[in-house]
């Protein structure tokens, strides 16, 4: 989510905090450490006009490379 918002809308982690309610808050997010809140979501749907389906996603897991396994 978080590359996305930045690279399509500009947006910075600062520019978030209204949506989220704190920069740690949105830090946390965009690291992975806390999940979006119901309210969240309803924030930023409606304030940036994001689908709720892209807000609600699993973010995807990083795919092992052959380099990644310990064969």
């Amino acid at each position: 989510m978080a590359q996305s918002l930045e690279k399509t809308r500009g947006l910075r982690n600062r520019d978030l905090v209204p949506y989220i309610g704190s920069a740690p808050k949105v830090t946390e997010i965009l690291n992975g450490i806390r999940k979006l809140s119901l309210n969240m979501i309803r924030r930023l749907n409606e304030g940036l006009g994001i689908s709720v389906d892209v807000l609600i996603r699993e973010p995807m897991q990083k795919k092992a490379s052959g380099s990644d396994i310990d064969w």
